[in-house]
């Protein structure tokens, strides 16, 4: 288990100014040496309907708090259209709606989901509901998250736990939420070494892992954030028309299984 001695939480319009704020968010290089990761707590997990009510940003050295109003502030639209910024954070597809559904560019730099980059280096943590980030946190990089009631001393269910925060102490959501986005940008900085040191070189085109995620996943993760948001067309003759080929080739695999096993697979 790592030491990991964690920067104060500091809040946009208190411990600074949304000047100073920005000032910041632009101070940072272009490309990975410039990575900024961002978190949302929200209304709910509807990810149409539901809206930010907080949000946070870390670059790993700092973290910060920042309200709806700052969100609301055109000088995202620089950030965000800025197609030489990478961001990092943790169910990209998720948070990337909450921002746009409160009015935030869709983001046109690239886009890191420690979510997915766990998954590629341990497909066996999905099986364990061990992707999740409280879970990467205390497993990379011992950092343990406390749980929503336990911090607040507030009972609520998962989907209205942004909308409790509008009635805690300013400060303590602060120490709750940007933890978020602090965690989020230690693993994304944890993971991408073993992703690059895992050799896929029997796939035609990819040196490692990390060669694979870049040129796959993250263009794959902003495409289905695309679908999700603005819908797609489906052809539903074609789709007729293959589900016999599939369904009987379905079968015809279900029985060469049972006759190589011998005894009945459901």
């Amino acid at each position: 288990m790592q030491f990991n001695l964690l920067p104060e939480a500091e809040i946009v319009g208190q411990h600074l100014s949304q000047d100073e704020f920005f000032d910041w968010m632009f101070s940072h290089p272009s490309g990975w040496e410039g990575l900024v990761a961002i978190d949302t707590e929200t209304t709910g997990i509807d990810s149409i309907r539901d809206m930010p009510v907080f949000g946070s940003a870390s670059d790993g050295k700092r973290r910060f708090l920042f309200d709806v109003q700052t969100m609301l502030d055109s000088r995202w639209d620089d950030l965000f259209l800025d197609d030489s910024r990478e961001w990092a954070f943790a169910n990209a597809k998720f948070d990337m709606h909450m921002l746009y559904n409160v009015g935030m560019h869709e983001i046109r730099g690239v886009v890191h989901d420690v979510i997915v980059m766990c998954a590629l280096l341990d497909e066996n943590r999905k099986e364990k509901n061990a992707l999740n980030l409280k879970s990467q946190s205390l497993d990379y990089l011992g950092i343990p998250m406390t749980p929503f009631k336990e911090f607040f001393g507030i009972n609520a269910k998962e989907e209205e736990t942004g909308k409790k925060l509008l009635s805690c102490p300013i400060d303590k959501v602060a120490a709750y939420a940007t933890l978020d986005a602090y965690a989020t940008h230690a693993l994304a900085y944890q993971h991408r070494p073993n992703l690059e040191e895992y050799s896929i070189k029997s796939i035609v085109g990819y040196k490692n892992l990390w060669d694979y995620y870049i040129d796959l996943e993250v263009p794959i993760t902003k495409a289905l954030w695309r679908m999700e948001r603005r819908g797609f067309c489906l052809d539903l003759d074609v789709l007729q028309s293959v589900e016999e080929p599939i369904v009987e080739r379905r079968r015809d695999a279900l029985e060469e299984l049972i006759r190589l096993a011998k005894f009945p697979i459901n």
